[in-house]
């Protein structure tokens, strides 16, 4: 299916199908027959399908709609790490994460305690900031992240990088936490155009705190969310046995990004700038 019609909400497809049957909507469909019609703004969406007739059309509206009703039907599904000792329903965390982030089409809230290959893992974001204007957040704990971006420096032989987040976590704890979200955007994401807002947990930037911002969750489109025990790392996706749930749900959605919000208004977490 054309990802474009991911983005057409299951009340036009509805109508277009309607009107398709009805006749009130001509084959092929051109930008003058959707105008016509009242559904010019899909013109774009509908453009892979222009050269179909009607009852191929008819077809495809259909069967969008049909894999929307599947998908609503089944609100949670198991999500796991590691190996797999037979046959199962479940679907993979290595799977999912970029599925989810390839198909945002609004926003993405993303907490995450630990990374490894930054640039790999969030090129899918990016894109989806740059190409379809996503609005995303992502939520970081200090030590553990200086720990992943050292270790990258570790194996690129280039530790001498690292003096100033040794020199600014002498200074303060602020400091310290804006060198590490510096060296952030450096190693893992050297990309052009439009950024995430990064937010971390200040608690995690003290010398010798003791919290963490610990969780792994993902909120794409208000809609679906990834709950999993997998840190976004090689090991946590693809090596260690972890569970995850995936859930599709409007409202449970809502009310998480509700308490990150809440977060950012209380300074719980605090944004780099």
């Amino acid at each position: 299916m054309s990802l474009a019609l991911t983005q057409v909400s299951s009340a036009d497809l509805r109508h277009l199908a309607a009107a398709l049957e009805s006749g009130t909507l001509q084959v092929p469909v051109s930008a003058p027959a959707l105008s016509a019609a009242g559904y010019g703004h899909l013109h774009e969406a509908l453009q892979p399908f222009t050269a179909l007739d009607k009852p191929a059309l008819l077809c495809v509206l259909q069967a969008v709609l049909a894999e929307r009703r599947s998908a609503r039907a089944q609100r949670l599904e198991l999500v796991w790490s590691g190996s797999d000792a037979g046959p199962s329903l479940t679907k993979y965390t290595r799977i999912v994460v970029p599925e989810l982030l390839n198909r945002a089409a609004r926003s993405v809230s993303l907490a995450g305690y630990s990374f490894d290959h930054g640039q790999q893992f969030f090129e899918p974001l990016h894109r989806a900031i740059q190409e379809r204007s996503v609005s995303a957040r992502l939520f970081v704990d200090i030590r553990q992240l200086h720990a992943r971006l050292e270790q990258q420096l570790g194996q690129e032989k280039r530790k001498a990088r690292l003096v100033p987040i040794t020199e600014a976590r002498a200074s303060s704890s602020g400091a310290y936490a804006h060198a590490v979200l510096d060296l952030f955007w450096e190693l893992f994401w050297p990309f052009p155009g439009n950024k995430p807002e990064l937010y971390y947990d200040p608690r995690s930037a003290e010398t010798f705190g003791v919290a963490s911002l610990h969780a792994k969750c993902l909120v794409v489109d208000h809609e679906q969310t990834l709950i999993t025990s997998a840190n976004f790392t090689e090991r946590g996706q693809e090596r260690n046995i972890e569970v995850g749930v995936l859930i599709r749900d409007n409202g449970f959605a809502n009310a998480l990004e509700r308490q990150w919000f809440n977060l950012i208004r209380a300074k719980g977490v605090v944004r780099w700038v």
